[in-house]
């Protein structure tokens, strides 16, 4: 309540980053500037919040921190979910930036019977998690079908673009420096993409 009066005062507040709850009470102010319908607060503190994470995560992820300071960090971390859960609604805008931490693998094993006890713990953390790690896995599935493959009809080497060779012009393979028109490139002269090299993502080189 001390930094919710500050707050009220100055329209600011401050934090002790090596409070080791210093992620938590950024999210504790949140939700408290939702609940009382504060001004300013809810955004502010969601500001301060997604950059404490953040630093807090890095900090894990560095090897030279030490363990006994990893162990706060993922400890405040937890517990930050945890009010974040507690205490808000479903689609509120702070459930998507803990839904979207940057967690290592490495990080995980280091804390592995922690991470699992508090997976099971909050069950709706672990759904959004979920959710946006599928919806990622989607959109950069997306972004790989914009591109168009061609096959060099020279050398075979395999290579994409994310727009579509038209015919007028020349186009030359990454590989072998061979040109074609580009209805050559699109199979409709020179052979059919013969494709015996591995993909690579190459943007081309034209001629006018």
């Amino acid at each position: 309540m001390e930094k919710l009066l500050e707050f009220c005062y100055t329209k600011k507040y401050t934090l002790k980053q090596n409070d080791k709850n210093f992620c938590q009470q950024h999210a504790q102010l949140y939700t408290l500037g939702d609940k009382y319908g504060i001004t300013d607060l809810p955004s502010i503190a969601k500001q301060k919040f997604r950059h404490a994470l953040g630093e807090a995560i890095q900090a894990l992820s560095i090897s030279a921190t030490a363990e006994p300071t990893k162990a706060t960090k993922i400890s405040d971390i937890l517990a930050a979910i945890t009010h974040v859960y507690q205490n808000t609604r479903e689609k509120d805008h702070i459930r998507s930036i803990v839904a979207r931490i940057p967690w290592q693998s490495a990080v995980l094993r280091a804390h592995a019977v922690v991470w699992t006890n508090f997976v099971r713990q909050t069950p709706e953390y672990a759904l959004d998690m979920s959710i946006y790690s599928v919806d990622k896995i989607g959109k950069y599935e997306e972004y790989v079908e914009q591109y168009t493959e061609y096959n060099c009809p020279t050398c075979g080497y395999v290579w994409s673009m994310t727009h579509i060779i038209v015919g007028g012009k020349k186009f030359r393979c990454p590989d072998c420096r061979k040109e074609f028109d580009g209805e050559v490139w699109n199979g409709d002269d020179e052979g059919d993409k013969p494709g015996s090299r591995e993909l690579d993502m190459y943007h081309c080189h034209s001629d006018s």
